[in-house]
């Protein structure tokens, strides 16, 4: 550790206090590492701004979750995308799985496309409890936007018959009619063309005379992939174009098949890891590369307040201007996010030199090697407390996806990352964006930020605990306003907050803050290559 600026010379306002401080050898640690007045200050300002963040994200949920009306987005519609997907999806995969297993028994079958209608229908005939099954999964997504409840009408079309479907369908027109909804014109317009498609299924007299080309484009707009699952229901002669639809139900339903396989793997392997990282802990085989620096932990409470003000008050100020000059957030948010480093002239203006300053964030690494293999080995043995926090916030969260009962045509409170509303979309560009957003920016700025000026403040100050309970304490304190501060809302603050308990660790361990990164990033990179793929 090189020597610290503090102490060969002084600094200016309370740094010349913190100054005689560090060189007293006869002032107990306690008054070291006390709050000056202009580190008291900067808590407030952190707190204030942290609850303001948590209330406004709470109140705006509500808000979305009880209004009635309007066209839905595409966030609106995640959830039955991700049941319809997964419906259709399995019905596939068995359909495929039963034809391979006939030709392994050398069993005579024709080929999909010469099978004729009747014989295409008794490939798909349930079971009693595969039909309920599908009944119960479109039943509990049959809720929310008008959209997602006509997205039902098309899966049980797809799934169980136009018979079913035009049940469900009379249903929604009477619920509309009760409840006095008005379809917006675009709703209206995908309500007669689905009643359309489910008539003709139903009378077998479906052609490509039933949809209008402006018809099959606004489903495809409005309602994504079952949209397009609409526009080619089974009596369709369009095989190609159903092709595609359905092999992107089944990529779907395979991509999420081996993650939840690789899931359970990885918790596995990481609850073994964290169980020998604490046998080597009590051994005392793990020792913290972390050092103490006393005398600056205000300077660096007050980075982390003037990067709180700025970060926000920039996004307020891009949105005011945004009513008036149309501004693309997605390719916004990465400038956003790197412009506001620019907090970390602070400490430098306060009378540190960057050198320090990189020193104690951690912008620096002994072992780069080690550090960088370090950073997987971190990621796994944090998936179990990650794994273990969702697991307990599920009831929760699944319940925070239901509208009132009396708030019919409500889009119901979302827990989703504003970032997810582009999932839907697999351009290059879009994706070229999230990624830089989610997978660089994000891990970059945010541990810079939190893993490096925040805990350098917590652990700084508290240095005169023991030091497992500085460590639990600024990880935690950390890691709630971490996860407190993201867009998701109160019912993920939990599982955000064990990801960063998982980073501040492993920049406790490492003494670096280049692990902590790579392991954001590969959360990030894993989260989002997941949604794009199975969204």
């Amino acid at each position: 550790m090189t020597e610290h600026p503090s102490e060969s010379e002084p600094l200016l306002d309370d740094s010349v206090v913190e100054a005689e401080l560090i060189t007293d050898d006869s002032i107990n640690g306690n008054a070291r590492n006390r709050l000056s007045i202009s580190g008291f200050i900067s808590w407030c300002v952190v707190a204030a701004i942290t609850i303001a963040v948590i209330t406004m994200v709470a109140a705006s949920q509500q808000t979305v979750s009880e209004s009635v009306g309007g066209d839905a987005t595409s966030g609106d519609l995640m959830q039955i995308q991700l049941v319809g997907k997964m419906l259709v999806g399995q019905q596939e995969l068995q359909i495929m799985s039963e034809r391979l297993m006939e030709e392994a028994a050398d069993k005579e079958k024709p080929n999909l496309a010469e099978v004729d209608q009747d014989e295409a229908a008794s490939v798909n005939d349930l079971t009693d409890e595969e039909a309920d099954a599908i009944e119960s999964a479109i039943s509990s997504a049959n809720t929310g936007t008008y959209e997602q409840q006509l997205a039902c009408v098309v899966l049980l079309n797809e799934l169980l018959g136009p018979e079913r479907a035009t049940e469900n369908l009379t249903d929604l027109n009477e619920r509309v009619t009760l409840h006095d909804f008005s379809p917006s014109e675009s709703q209206s317009v995908l309500r007669d063309a689905i009643t359309n498609i489910v008539t003709a299924c139903k009378n077998d007299s479906f052609d490509d005379a039933t949809l209008s080309i402006e018809e099959e484009a606004l489903l495809a707009d409005r309602m994504g992939w079952i949209g397009r699952l609409a526009a080619v229901p089974v009596p369709a002669g369009r095989t190609a174009l159903r092709e595609d639809v359905i092999s992107e139900a089944t990529t779907s339903t395979m991509v999420c098949t081996v993650a939840m396989m690789v899931g359970v793997l990885a918790v596995v392997a990481g609850f073994v890891l964290g169980v020998l990282a604490i046998g080597r802990y009590r051994k005392g085989a793990f020792n913290s590369r972390f050092d103490h620096q006393f005398g600056t932990h205000n300077i660096y409470i007050e980075t982390f307040a003037i990067w709180l003000v700025y970060f926000f008050g920039i996004q307020f100020a891009v949105a005011f201007v945004g009513e008036a000059i149309p501004i693309d957030p997605l390719k916004l948010n990465p400038v956003i996010m790197f412009s506001s480093l620019i907090a970390l002239a602070w400490p430098v203006i306060r009378g540190l030199s960057f050198s320090q300053v990189r020193q104690d964030i951690g912008w620096t690494s002994a072992q780069p090697l080690r550090d960088f293999f370090a950073a997987p080995i971190g990621y796994l043995a944090t998936i179990p407390m990650v794994f273990l926090t969702f697991a307990l916030m599920a009831g929760l969260i699944m319940q925070s996806m239901q509208p009132a009962e009396t708030e019919e045509f409500s889009r119901g409170e979302s827990i989703s990352h504003p970032i997810q509303e582009y999932a839907t979309e697999s351009n290059a560009s879009v994706i070229l964006w999230v990624a830089l957003a989610a997978c660089v920016a994000a891990p970059i700025v945010e541990e810079t930020v939190f893993r490096g000026v925040l805990y350098r403040h917590l652990r700084d100050v508290t240095a005169h605990w023991r030091t497992v309970a500085s460590v639990v304490f600024s990880s935690l304190l950390n890691a709630f306003i971490f996860a407190a501060i993201h867009p998701q809302g109160v019912m993920l603050i939990p599982v955000l907050g064990a990801l960063a308990v998982g980073f501040s660790l492993m920049r406790e361990w490492r003494g670096s803050l280049y692990p902590s990164m790579i392991m954001h990033g590969i959360h990030n990179g894993l989260v989002t290559c997941l949604m794009f793929t199975i969204l």
